[in-house]
């Protein structure tokens, strides 16, 4: 079978349907750091002041099943959930954010945390090299450093 057709993240969307089963109707957590969040609600009272209840009902949906974190790297400067990771994968030097997934179109570089990229950059610390696994051959990728966000 092809590689594209293997879905990495089954546990995960295993444990959601479990959540589901729990509590009918109730959000399934997402992990979203607190900028993340400040920004929806700041979307939120964009969106209540102009009078538009669907936009302004889907952003409630949203903060609702988030769950914040603390963003940042983790202990001992592992890259973690809101870190801002410097690689190089043969390309040139480039910046990514580790967001939650509801949180990428929020964030400048943002970067999903159950993306496979963000999957091998998580835990990795600085002068790492990690495997990007991807549909279109594995790719070693350079982690030069793990920082907070700006003004953090």
């Amino acid at each position: 079978m092809s590689r594209a057709f293997v879905r990495e993240d089954a546990f995960e969307d295993a444990q959601a349907e479990a959540l589901r089963r729990q509590r009918p109707g109730a959000p399934v957590p997402k992990p979203m750091t607190r900028r993340g969040v400040a920004a929806l609600e700041a979307m939120l009272a964009e969106a209540l002041a102009a009078g538009d209840a669907a936009m302004a009902e889907a952003l409630s949906a949203r903060l609702r099943a988030a769950q914040p974190v603390e963003g940042g790297p983790g202990p001992g400067g592992t890259a973690a959930l809101g870190a801002v990771v410097a690689i190089d994968d043969g390309s040139g030097p480039r910046r990514v954010v580790l967001v939650g997934e509801d949180e990428t179109d929020l964030v400048p570089d943002g970067l999903s945390w159950r993306s496979p990229l963000a999957r091998a950059l998580l835990g990795a610390v600085a002068g790492d090299v990690v495997t990007w696994v991807r549909p279109a051959g594995d790719l070693e990728v350079d982690v030069l450093s793990v920082e907070a966000p700006d003004g953090d």
